[in-house]
C-alpha cells in the first residue's frame, strides 16, 4: 500500500485540542484495550549493533511496480519485499547499491503471501480507496509474529533495511479506537525488531511523533510534505544526520519542480518526483546525482589497433592497450559486453576501407592521437564501425561523448548521407527490435544537414526529427554528445546535441518490444557519399548524463 490522502486524516498542523477533536468523530467504532505487553510505549530504542546507516545527503530510487529499472545512479533501492526475486536484490547489492524492503506494517492486503496468517479479529475497516486492503489493529499482539517473519523474511533476501508502511493508523478511520500511545508502541516494536536483525528502519509519514521517534529509526520516508506545507516536521531527522526521502506526487513538478526542489535542497532533502504507482514511468530527482563515468580514452599512449584473422568478407581489427592519459583500457567492456572492435566489411580485399591511429592537430589547437577512418568506395556493403558487442545489461541509460571531425568533399551534392553512430536492440533484423542512429543528409541543394531517428526497420522510422537550424561543420572539429534513457514507455528519452546545441532530443520509447541493447557502433563510417573519412578522440562514455 502506498500511503496517500485516505480515510479523515489530517495532514496540516493544528492545535492539539482541535485534533482530538476530529480523531473523536473519525467514526472509530470498535473499542480495543491495549493490554499487550510487546507493544510498549516505553520501550527504549536499540542503539547498538551494526546495520546500514545512511546520511542525510543519500540519494534513493522508489519503485514498487512493473519491472525495475536497475540505471539509475543512487545509492538507496527502495523495492517491494514480496514482489522482489532475491536475485535482484543479490545483483543491487553487487552493483554497490542499498536495498531497502518495502512491506506494509499498518494495514493487510489480499493478495500477500501471508495474508492468511492473519486472524480476522485484527482485521479494521477497508481502506478507502485501495482494493484488497484493511487497517490492522496495531494494539493486538497477534500482529507480533507476523510482523517478525517479515522482517526476517527481508533479512533472508538480503534486505539492508526495510521501509514499514501505514505507520500512522492511529490518525485514520481504521474501526479500532486506536490512540497516540498505541502507535508509538507499535513504531518502536517495528523499529527494534528490524535493529535487532541487523536492519536498518525507515519511519513512513507519522508526522506528529517524529520527535519521539526519530531515535528509533535510521531515515525518513514522506510523501508529499511541500504539497501539504508539513516539511518543516521533518527537520529533526535532518539535524541527526539522517536521510529525509521525500516523494512528490504528480507530473505537475516537472514543469514547475524549481521553487519545490530549490526548497527541498535548501532543507536538505532528497526529493523525488514521481508517479501515484511507483512504477518509474517518470522520474525527476531534485538532488544531483552524480553519474560515474565507464570509459574514457583519447588514443593516446599505450593505445594501438591490433592485427586479427580475416573471416570471409568480414575483418574484426582490435583497440588495445591501456590509456596512459585517462587511464582506461581496450577493448570496451561496457554493460558487460564481451568483444569490442573495429569492424571491417569490405568485399574488395579491405581496400575500400581503413582505419589507423593518427597523430593530428586536435579540437583544442595542439597535436594528439585520434582514430582515422576511411571509406574510399562501395563495394556490395561495406562500412567500418567500432562496435560495442554482447552487450549483457542492454536495459541501462548511457551518455557518449567525442570529438569528431569530417572530411569537407563528401556531403557537397544532392541527396547524399552519411552516419557515424547508431544501437540496435536484439531482434532488430527480424523486425521486432529497435535501432536509434543518427545521420548527416544533404538536401536539393546539396546543403547538409541532420537527422535523428528511431526506427523498426531502415524503412520504418517510428519517430524522426530533422535539424537545420544546427549548422554541419565540415573539415573542422565538433562535439557530439549522444545520450540516451532505455524505455519501452513514455519515460524514455533519445537526446544528440552538436557544440552544446540541441539536434534532437525525443521523449518516449527508446526501444521497442522491451527488448535489450545488442550492440553500439559507437563510431562508424558509412553512407552513399564517397570517399568518406574522418577523424575521431576524446571519447567518454558515462552511466547517465554527467552534471559537468
Amino acid at each position: 500500500m502506498i500511503y496517500y490522502t485516505k480515510g479523515c486524516i489530517i495532514r496540516k498542523p493544528i492545535k492539539t485540542v482541535i485534533f482530538l477533536t476530529i480523531i473523536i468523530g473519525c467514526g472509530n467504532d470498535i473499542a480495543i484495550k491495549n493490554t499487550s505487553k510487546i507493544f510498549n510505549k516505553n520501550l527504549q530504542p536499540i542503539t547498538k549493533g551494526d546495520w546500514y546507516k545512511p546520511t542525510k545527503n543519500t540519494s534513493w530510487h522508489w519503485q514498487l511496480q512493473g519491472d525495475i529499472n536497475t540505471s539509475h545512479n543512487v545509492e538507496i533501492y527502495d523495492i517491494d519485499l514480496f514482489d522482489t526475486d532475491k536475485s535482484l536484490i543479490e545483483a543491487l547489492k553487487k552493483d554497490g547499491k542499498r536495498v531497502i524492503c518495502y512491506f506494509s506494517a499498518g494495514s493487510y492486503e489480499d493478495w500477500r503471501s501471508d495474508k492468511n496468517d492473519f486472524p480476522t479479529d485484527v482485521l479494521g475497516k477497508n481502506m478507502d480507496g485501495w482494493d484488497g486492503e484493511k487497517w490492522l489493529d496495531i494494539s493486538n499482539e497477534a500482529l507480533a509474529p507476523i510482523m517478525k517473519a517479515r522482517l526476517d523474511l527481508a533479512v533472508e533476501k538480503g534486505c539492508d533495511g526495510v521501509e514499514p508502511d501505514n505507520m500512522d493508523g492511529y490518525k485514520n478511520s481504521t474501526g479500532f479506537s486506536l490512540s497516540a500511545d498505541h502507535q508509538l508502541a507499535y513504531n518502536k516494536f517495528i523499529s527494534n525488531e528490524a535493529r535487532v536483525r541487523g536492519l536498518s528502519v525507515g519511519l513512513k509519514n507519522d508526522l506528529e511523533q517524529i520527535e519521539e521517534l526519530e531515535p528509533y529509526f535510521d531515515f525518513a520516508v514522506n510523501e508529499q510534505c511541500h504539497e501539504f506545507d508539513e516539511c518543516e516536521m521533518m527537520k529533526p531527522f535532518i539535524d541527526a544526520n539522517k536521510p529525509v526521502l521525500n516523494a512528490e506526487y504528480g507530473e505537475k513538478y516537472l514543469d514547475s519542480s524549481n521553487d519545490m526542489c530549490r526548497e527541498s535542497l535548501n532543507m536538505k532533502f532528497n526529493t523525488l518526483v514521481l508517479p501515484l504507482k511507483l512504477d518509474d514511468s517518470f522520474r525527476y530527482s531534485c538532488s544531483k546525482e552524480e553519474a560515474k563515468l565507464l570509459f574514457s580514452s583519447g588514443f593516446e599512449q599505450g593505445v594501438f589497433i591490433d592485427q586479427t584473422i580475416i573471416t570471409n568478407s568480414e575483418d574484426y581489427r582490435f583497440i588495445r592497450g591501456e590509456d596512459k592519459e585517462s587511464g582506461f583500457s581496450w577493448p570496451i567492456d561496457i554493460l558487460g559486453a564481451s568483444d569490442s572492435s573495429l569492424h571491417y566489411v569490405d568485399s574488395d580485399n579491405f581496400k575500400a576501407v581503413k582505419s589507423d591511429i593518427q597523430t593530428v592537430i586536435g579540437h583544442d589547437g595542439k597535436p594528439t592521437k585520434a582514430l582515422f577512418s576511411i571509406q574510399n568506395y562501395n563495394t556490395s556493403y561495406t562500412q567500418n564501425p567500432y562496435e560495442i558487442l554482447n552487450i549483457k545489461d542492454g536495459k541501462s541509460d548511457l551518455y557518449i561523448r567525442y570529438w569528431i571531425k569530417l572530411d569537407s568533399q563528401s556531403l557537397q551534392k544532392p541527396d547524399m548521407w552519411r552516419t557515424f553512430f547508431e544501437y540496435k536492440t536484439k531482434d532488430y533484423a527480424n523486425g521486432d527490435g529497435f535501432r536509434l542512429i543518427s545521420f548527416i543528409y544533404t538536401d536539393a541543394d546539396g546543403i547538409p544537414y541532420w537527422h535523428w531517428q528511431g526506427d523498426a526497420t531502415p524503412q520504418n522510422p517510428i519517430w524522426e526529427i530533422d535539424n537545420k537550424k544546427v549548422a554541419v561543420p565540415m573539415d573542422k572539429w565538433f562535439l557530439t554528445e549522444f545520450y540516451w534513457h532505455w524505455s519501452d514507455g513514455d519515460n524514455g528519452r533519445a537526446l544528440w546535441q552538436i557544440n552544446g546545441k540541441v539536434v534532437g532530443d525525443h521523449r518516449g520509447a527508446t526501444t521497442r518490444n522491451a527488448k535489450p541493447i545488442d550492440f553500439i557502433m559507437l563510431t562508424q563510417i558509412y553512407g552513399n557519399a564517397n570517399p568518406k573519412y574522418q577523424w575521431v578522440d576524446d571519447i567518454e562514455i558515462w552511466d547517465g548524463l554527467p552534471t559537468k
